[in-house]
């Protein structure tokens, strides 16, 4: 299933935040939309869900206009996590991830299958009976991934993933793996889109990194084609080195020191 955005501007008070953007999310992908504070992307993947209406231009989903689509209907296909999910409400973890299952209207049995195994996904296996409000933040964030992922998680491949920095509260280790499970996911040809501020976790995880600045998509392209200093100084007003490494293959960025001189690299 492919989440295509076309000609998308956003206007706020007057003021342009996104411009002219048109970007394809396809099913079996990971994308992550990268760039400075301010760049659009939390703003732009509020539009790809729905969430918010541009001022112009379209959002599709499997070629179907996204308004076009029933809420109910939309629910079980696509799911969101976004940045924060303030919840006061002294729920269980079982009770928080549950929420996913809402647009289903299955049986209790088959909704308490799954979030078991929505939690064991995230490394929170038997944390169900705990209060969601005991936890703490990197456990919260690794809950409501686990409900998105209950969400969606009966509709074989015809799913899209939208996830705003759901890295930003998390350990190392749970870092990769919340983006492993990415992986896993888009394997099974689930459309990811992920909001990242951690360029080497962009090189490491995704097929894809769009780059925006100031509301404009600069750049889509693999991580061998974006991660170049050329492209990402302007954006970030930092001197880069980029450099290749032979196993894994792939790109590290590193932010070089004012007069420090630049490394050997393979390109620019």
């Amino acid at each position: 299933m492919t989440l295509e955005l076309t000609s998308i501007h956003l206007e706020r008070g007057g003021r342009p935040v996104l411009e002219d953007v048109s970007i394809e999310l396809p099913g079996g992908s990971v994308t992550a939309i990268v760039g400075p504070n301010g760049a659009g992307k939390s703003t732009l993947l509020a539009v790809a869900s729905g969430e918010l209406l541009p001022s112009r231009g379209q959002v599709s989903l499997a070629g179907r206009l996204m308004s076009r689509w029933a809420p109910g209907e939309l629910a079980t296909k696509r799911a969101v996590l976004p940045q924060a999910s303030t919840l006061e409400f002294a729920f269980t973890v079982d009770e928080v991830v549950r929420l996913g299952r809402l647009p289903h209207l299955s049986s209790k049995r088959t909704d308490d299958r799954i979030a078991r195994a929505a939690l064991a996904k995230v490394g929170l296996d038997g944390f169900g009976a705990r209060s969601y409000l005991q936890l703490s933040g990197g456990e919260r964030q690794r809950v409501q991934l686990a409900r998105v992922l209950a969400q969606v998680w009966e509709s074989s491949a015809n799913r899209v993933l939208l996830l705003d920095e759901p890295t930003a509260a998390l350990d190392l280790v749970h870092q990769h793996s919340t983006l492993a499970l990415a992986r896993s996911m888009a394997s099974e040809g689930v459309a990811v889109a992920v909001v990242l501020h951690d360029l080497n976790l962009a090189a490491q995880y995704a097929d894809r990194i769009a780059l925006m600045s100031r509301g404009a998509l600069r750049v889509v392209g693999s991580p061998q084609d974006v991660l170049r200093p050329s492209i990402l100084e302007p954006v970030y007003s930092i001197h880069v080195d980029v450099m290749e490494l032979a196993s894994p293959q792939r790109r590290l960025v590193l932010v070089r020191n004012p007069g420090e001189p630049r490394r050997e690299t393979h390109d620019r």
